[in-house]
C-alpha cells in the first residue's frame, strides 16, 4: 500500500483540525480507493475508512487540544494506485498564538541514485522503430573530454546519419525490417548497438 504523509509540529494553543477528504472528482465513479488517517502524538484520532470515486466527501473535524505532533496520512486502500487521486480540501488548523510548522521530512542526506558515468560511450534509446524518423540518443556525461564520431552500417536507402550528432533522419524508400549497426566512437574506444 502506497502512502503519503505530512507531519506538523503544533504549538501550545491549537484547538482543532478540519478538512473535507475524498477521491478527486476527476476520477470516474467507483474507481480509485483511498483511506485518510489523522494521528496526534502517534495516536489515531480519525479514520475516513475506505473511500471510492463515487463516494461523497467526508468531513474530518478533530479536536487537537494538547497535541504536539499532528500527522496527516493518505494511502492507497486496495493496493492498485490507479485513480487514487486523494484530496484534503479546505484543510485548516484553528489556533491562537504561534502558527504550526511542517516538520522536516528528510531524515538523511540526499544521495544521487543515478549511475556514475562510464569511461566509454553508452548507446541508449529504442532498438526498434516503425517510424520514418529514428533518433538515437547518446549518453554524454559532462566530464568526457572526447569528441564523438558516429557511423552506421546497413542503413536503408532514404535515411542518413549526422556524423557529429548521431541522429538518424530521413524517409524510408521501402518499408521493411532492416538490421543496422550503429557505432559511436571517441578517442577512448567504440561502442556498437544493433538496431532493427
Amino acid at each position: 500500500m502506497q502512502k503519503a504523509s505530512l507531519p506538523l509540529v503544533l504549538m501550545e494553543k491549537q484547538k482543532k483540525f478540519s478538512s473535507f477528504v475524498g477521491v478527486d472528482d476527476e476520477v470516474p465513479n467507483n474507481q480509485g480507493s483511498v483511506q485518510f488517517k489523522i494521528y496526534g502524538d502517534q495516536k489515531l484520532l480519525w479514520d475516513s475508512a475506505v473511500m471510492k470515486g463515487a463516494d461523497p466527501a467526508k468531513e474530518a473535524d478533530v479536536n487537537i487540544k494538547g497535541v504536539k505532533k499532528l500527522l496527516l496520512v493518505v494511502g492507497s486502500a486496495e493496493g492498485d494506485m490507479n485513480n487514487d487521486h486523494a484530496d484534503w480540501a479546505d484543510a485548516k488548523i484553528i489556533y491562537s498564538g504561534q502558527k504550526p510548522l511542517a516538520e522536516e521530512v528528510l531524515t538523511s542526506q540526499p544521495s544521487i541514485l543515478t549511475q556514475k558515468p562510464a569511461a566509454t560511450p553508452k548507446i541508449n534509446g529504442q532498438r526498434s522503430s516503425a517510424s520514418a524518423r529514428l533518433a538515437v540518443f547518446i549518453h554524454n556525461p559532462s566530464n568526457w573530454k572526447a569528441a564523438y564520431r558516429f557511423s552506421v552500417e546497413g542503413l536503408p536507402a532514404g535515411l542518413s546519419v549526422d556524423k557529429q550528432k548521431g541522429i538518424i533522419t530521413g524517409k524510408l524508400e521501402k518499408t521493411g525490417d532492416y538490421k543496422v549497426v550503429f557505432t559511436a566512437r571517441t578517442n577512448l574506444e567504440p561502442t556498437n548497438a544493433d538496431l532493427k
